[in-house]
């Protein structure tokens, strides 16, 4: 009853034309406002409904995104129906019933509308969530792809590096051969190589005797002719001493029998100076023949010295200093000064020789000095590492004349770990 009473006060209400424009106007003005949201949301809807069937995979999804769209263009012309009925200006009273009757029916289709509307957005938000998990599902695929790519060039690499481990396999088999050569190679290398060292050390050898045997030649030659000239010296006064004998006899008998007769007969008493000055003059002849026969008789000199082994020169080491007698021969090597002091005029030959290995390059010089004089270089006996090396020299000195050996080094210490001799000798004396 309440109904039925309620709808006749509305029929009544609808009679009065006042009301009927005042409602009319109250719905125009609500479906003005209702038609601009409506129109804006249409277009926002439109325009998801679009993305939605663009980007939509699912025939359901874009079925009902397509109901939806149909159901908002039939609520736009309804809408639009709607405006030009009540929103005209030859709007009539007789058109409210018809109008409110629209007016329920749009607002029915709106409700369904807005229902569709949520719906719709889930769906685009399910649409959303979809496309970004396609969009992941995509960025996977074409990870697998690339893994696959990747997966087959390793596996290439890996066919590849097995051929070559196989390679190999077969190549380490030939190691323990290669091995051996290698071994027999560096055991044959070493052979060589020492064999190589001795012919070195036999070449520097045979070259040091080059030198020497050269040098030794030419000091020969010397020799043989200051030998020849003293041979023929010795010669012609060994004829003046048996010819002054032979006169020194003859004279001797001439004068005994000049004594005896001196003796026999006074009155030669005049003859006695003369003869006492043939006596002075055969006296001095004497003399100069046995003079010429002591210098024949003259002993040889002679001296051999040596360094101490293991020992270490610098540049300021007085080396005479420190050699030690082996032998003197006419004590002419003065220890104490290191110096050999030659007894008279003539050739002497001196020998120096050096035996083992030296650490460094230096030189060995023959020193002789004058009385009063300073110290001359004679002879110098380069030496180098791993080469044993002697040398001669003949020279010709005077009495009192001093000879000594020096070592000139560089600015590192040498160090001499095996023999080291001087020796020299009288050859002949004037």
């Amino acid at each position: 009853m309440g109904g039925s009473q309620s709808a006749l006060q509305e029929r009544d209400a609808l009679k009065d034309p006042e009301l009927v424009s005042k409602k009319v106007a109250d719905l125009k003005h609500q479906g003005e406002r209702m038609s601009k949201a409506l129109f804006t949301r249409l277009d926002e809807v439109g325009a998801e409904c679009q993305k939605a069937l663009a980007d939509s995979e699912s025939w359901n999804n874009s079925h009902v995104a397509a109901a939806v769209f149909f159901r908002l263009a039939s609520v736009s012309e309804l809408l639009d129906s709607l405006m030009l009925k009540f929103c005209g200006p030859e709007t009539l009273p007789s058109q409210t019933k018809l109008g409110e009757q629209l007016i329920s029916s749009l607002l029915e289709r709106i409700e369904k509308l807005e229902e569709s509307n949520v719906k719709l957005e889930k769906m685009c938000l399910d649409n959303k969530a979809s496309c970004t998990e396609l969009t992941k599902l995509r960025g996977l695929e074409k990870k697998i792809l690339e893994l696959q790519s990747n997966l087959s060039s390793v596996t290439e690499d890996m066919s590849s590096s097995q051929k070559k481990i196989h390679h190999l396999e077969q190549s380490t088999s030939i190691i323990p051969e290669l091995e051996d050569k290698l071994k027999t190679v560096t055991t044959e290398m070493e052979a060589c190589r020492i064999e190589s060292k001795i012919q070195k050390d036999k070449i520097k050898s045979l070259q040091t005797l080059a030198l020497d045997s050269a040098s030794l030649g030419s000091q020969l030659k010397k020799m043989k002719s200051k030998h020849k000239a003293l041979k023929q010296q010795m010669l012609t006064i060994k004829d003046e001493k048996d010819t002054a004998s032979l006169l020194f006899a003859k004279k001797i008998s001439s004068l005994e029998k000049l004594g005896k007769i001196l003796n026999k007969d006074p009155s030669q008493a005049g003859a006695k100076p003369k003869l006492k000055m043939m006596d002075d003059n055969v006296h001095e002849q004497i003399l100069s023949l046995q003079m010429k026969v002591d210098l024949l008789q003259r002993h040889q000199v002679g001296f051999t010295v040596k360094l101490p082994n293991h020992i270490r020169i610098s540049r300021n080491t007085q080396v005479r200093n420190l050699l030690q007698v082996i032998n003197n021969n006419g004590y002419c090597f003065e220890p104490y000064s290191g110096h050999f002091v030659a007894p008279y005029n003539g050739l002497y030959c001196f020998c120096i020789k050096l035996e083992g290995d030296v650490n460094h390059n230096f030189t060995i010089c023959l020193m002789s000095r004058k009385v009063h004089k300073e110290a001359v270089k004679e002879y110098e006996i380069p030496i180098s590492i791993n080469s044993p090396i002697s040398g001669l020299c003949v020279l010709y000195l005077f009495a009192q004349e001093r000879v000594f050996v020096n070592i000139a080094t560089s600015l590192f210490p040498v160090i001499l770990k095996n023999a080291f001799t001087f020796s020299g000798w009288s050859i002949g004396f004037e």
